[in-house]
């Protein structure tokens, strides 16, 4: 009997983290393959300094996924992209099912058939408790295994390392970071797509817990943004249990308690005093604000080739508006924005209502195609255009009514 979700194929290599192998593997360092639990290193390789990695086994025969027949009406998912990516990284939205990270899965494994796949889950406890937070460990040593170029880099910055960190932090590690990954960085061979800031929150700690990341591409889906009360109500009330749907009146008492928490502390700075950054400027402040910045820092410039956001302005949990102006500082800074603004799609499932443009935004992202050049761009120089032309028009009017006059 065929498994209702693909996760089912997957390692589950820790809680919120897992692995799916790729179809054949290519020559390169042994990689874990499905349904094999990560095992603990023999007592004579205690010692040993290269990173955990779960041991490998032989190809089970059934533990392919099966794909069902491709879409016609997706021609970007008709054949593979190209070239392959050594991984891809999803880091889901917070409260994300099986069934829901399928529509996701399944064209990433079409897009790149022979490329493993790590998947990245987000829970409300994450946000709710902040002690309870995933381990990353495992998603690291699966980085480290199939990019071992970055091993020693990694090492040497991962320690006391905050996941959310703001620009200042990052300089400190940017040299490193630059020698490994600027000479590589317009040939990544690792793929991010982030969702919602479950997902944002993810890439994160799975930063911190590595240390430095390859030459990659980022697709940016509904995210970034700041806090916003309605915003963090819609979310917790969306992946609240059906049993506990009674509860939900006390989450205006939780969001409530969170804003008053983040503001206060932000405007005392009782994280200054404990010696750790905060995001100044512009009423921003709280774990948001700092994801947010942690996205668009030196570090990141030195190591991503492009990235693209896709939104839209009826998303109920993302404002738009925190979309665009995050990809503006991104630009400003350097980086390879693309903006691609979906009409009348809710939070998450812009690819549900538009899925041929979507996976072609996606696909044109990694092979470097189409970059900077998204819907909202164009419908800028448009308007520039259009405003070019009606001036043009006025300077050749007034420059004939002036030859007139100086006829007469």
């Amino acid at each position: 009997m065929r498994p209702k979700s693909s996760l089912a194929y997957f390692t589950r290599l820790s809680p919120g983290v897992y692995y799916l192998p790729p179809f054949r593997h290519r020559a390169g360092p042994a990689l874990p393959c499905a349904f094999h639990r990560p095992r603990p290193p023999p007592p004579s390789s205690a010692s040993s300094t290269a990173p955990a990695v779960p041991t490998p086994a032989p190809p089970s025969t059934g533990g392919t996924p099966p794909l069902s027949p491709a879409p016609t009406s997706i021609p970007a998912l008709a054949t593979p992209a190209t070239p392959t990516p050594r991984l891809v990284v999803l880091a889901m939205w917070m409260g994300a099912q099986p069934a829901h990270m399928d529509k996701y899965i399944e064209p990433y494994r079409r897009l790149f058939p022979s490329s493993p796949i790590l998947v990245l889950r987000s829970s409300p406890g994450e946000w709710l408790v902040p002690w309870k937070k995933p381990d990353m460990g495992p998603a690291a040593d699966v980085v480290r295994t199939l990019f071992p170029e970055i091993v020693g880099a990694s090492q040497s910055q991962s320690q006391s390392r905050s996941p959310f960190q703001s620009q200042s932090q990052s300089n400190t590690s940017l040299d490193t970071e630059t020698t490994t990954g600027r000479v590589a960085k317009n040939r990544p061979e690792l793929v991010i797509q982030i969702w919602s800031n479950g997902g944002s929150a993810s890439l994160a700690r799975l930063r911190a817990a590595l240390g430095t990341l390859p030459p990659f591409t980022l697709v940016l889906d509904s995210t970034p943004s700041q806090f916003s009360y309605r915003g963090t109500y819609t979310a917790f009330s969306l992946v609240a249990p059906p049993r506990w749907r009674w509860l939900r009146p006390l989450l205006h008492g939780l969001v409530a308690w969170f804003w008053l928490a983040t503001f206060l502390r932000s405007r005392l700075d009782f994280r200054a005093l404990r010696g750790k950054d905060k995001v100044k400027g512009n009423g921003k402040f709280g774990p948001l604000a700092r994801l947010a910045a942690s996205h668009n820092t030196a570090q990141m410039l030195a190591l991503e080739a492009r990235r693209v956001y896709i939104y839209s302005r009826e998303d109920a949990l993302i404002p738009y508006k925190d979309v665009e102006e995050h990809a503006a500082e991104a630009r400003e800074r350097g980086f390879s924005v693309r903006l691609e603004e979906f009409v009348g799609t809710a939070h998450v499932a812009h690819a549900r209502k538009e899925g041929a443009r979507y996976w072609q935004v996606v696909r044109e992202a990694w092979e470097g195609r189409g970059v900077g050049v998204g819907e909202k761009e164009v419908e800028e120089v448009k308007e520039v255009e259009e405003v070019t032309e009606v001036e043009e028009a006025e300077e050749d009017e007034s420059e004939v009514k002036g030859d007139v006059n100086e006829a007469r």
